[in-house]
């Protein structure tokens, strides 16, 4: 994982805002857990450095293993239906099999 950082300075607060607020939307965050990444303000002028992680390579990953679980799941569903289907069929032999022999006796009682 790595990180990218965007420096944002401004001379007035509007500006500062806007910036910030066009650099959460493409995916940066305040980072309070390091000083040289903290906001700051000297009288007029605001500083600050957004952070944004990198995970790439891990998204990737993810999306591959999300797709093969899919392609699993969709395999493992097609045998499940045939051997249900196959299940089905034994037991309706077996039971069009009982049904032909009790045809033929006759009832006790």
């Amino acid at each position: 994982m790595t990180l990218q950082t965007k420096h944002i300075q401004a001379y007035d607060l509007a500006t500062f805002c806007q910036d910030v607020q066009q650099a959460f939307s493409e995916g940066f965050t305040f980072d309070f857990t390091r000083n040289e990444h903290w906001p700051t303000s000297f009288g007029a002028f605001y500083s600050a450095t957004l952070v944004q992680k990198v995970v790439k390579a891990a998204a990737n990953l993810s999306e591959s293993v999300v797709s093969r679980a899919i392609d699993t799941a969709e395999v493992q569903g097609k045998f499940m239906k045939e051997a249900a289907v196959e299940a089905l069929e034994e037991l309706a032999e077996t039971v069009d099999a009982t049904a032909t022999k009790s045809a033929g006796r006759p009832k006790k009682g």
